[in-house]
């Protein structure tokens, strides 16, 4: 019997047996963009999927929940895999390897019921968050806030920046000096890059959060696996431009928020923001 695999539905199933699947996993977790999404987009990322080969892998897909029932983006699904005392699980849309989630086995909670149609859109939703957000363009496999200073301007970023202002500093937003904070941004976009273990990780949005208490994002020490510190603390610049950006698979962030936001609590601002 053949496996129930995402590559074994696409070979059964056309853009157009599961569209309107698909359209209401939308229409239910993003309203917001429901009128004026361009469907043609997704048919053919479907088309060149269904092209693609397959690789085997060691995770599987695991659905614990229908996607119109997920508490939050991401949670209803993950990959994964246990061996031993082993183990993993990530988000679909954060696996980096596209032919290895075309090969994994599905394997459907008890009492969840989805159709061929229903279970190939959920999977065509998830490894898609880019076309949605704003990431299409964008190399998300080397992210690091060096690589997004080179690709937005400070106009690109200042709508966002101004509202994380106002939202998080609302007392020294009317005295704020744009033209200071925009000379700082040029220089950061000139600033020289280190490597290092480090990482960055983003647990939350900004709004209303003291990355200080909250540590919504923090220096990650890959090796030790473990939180090093708040990125506002780290001293030094050079790294902090290199880190690879890790962001939590249930946020919905264009590159252009995240950009404003690493730029709003990075150590060379985080001063200028006090009345």
């Amino acid at each position: 019997m053949e496996q129930n695999t995402f590559k074994s539905l696409l070979s059964r199933l056309s853009f157009d047996n599961i569209l309107p699947a698909f359209k209401a996993i939308y229409q239910k977790l993003r309203p917001d963009l429901f009128e004026q999404t361009d469907w043609n987009i997704y048919r053919d990322i479907y088309q060149a999927l269904r092209t693609r080969e397959a690789d085997t892998s060691q995770y599987s897909i695991l659905i614990f929940e229908r996607w119109e029932d997920a508490s939050y983006p991401g949670s209803n699904c993950c990959v994964g895999y246990e061996e031993g005392d082993n183990y993993d699980y990530r988000a679909i849309g954060g696996y980096p390897f596209l032919s290895e989630i075309l090969g994994m086995e599905i394997t459907i909670s008890n009492g969840i019921t989805l159709t061929p149609q229903e279970l190939a859109a959920g999977l065509l939703w998830e490894i898609t968050y880019a076309q949605r957000n704003g990431w299409a363009d964008l190399d998300t496999e080397h992210l690091t806030f060096g690589y997004l200073l080179s690709r937005f301007s400070f106009d690109d970023i200042l709508p966002d920046f101004k509202h994380l202002y106002q939202k998080n500093a609302l007392d020294s937003f009317r005295n704020a000096d744009w033209e200071a904070y925009r000379k700082v941004y040029q220089n950061l976009q000139s600033h020289e890059i280190s490597e290092t273990r480090y990482v960055l990780y983003l647990a939350s949005r900004w709004e209303g959060c003291s990355p200080m208490i909250d540590m919504n994002c923090s220096v990650y020490d890959k090796d030790a696996d473990e939180i090093f510190q708040p990125m506002a603390t780290y001293d030094s610049w050079s790294e902090i431009l290199g880190m690879k950006i890790i962001i939590e698979h249930d946020i919905i962030i264009t590159p252009q928020e995240l950009t404003a936001g690493l730029f709003w609590k990075s150590p060379i601002t985080d001063g200028c923001h006090s009345p």
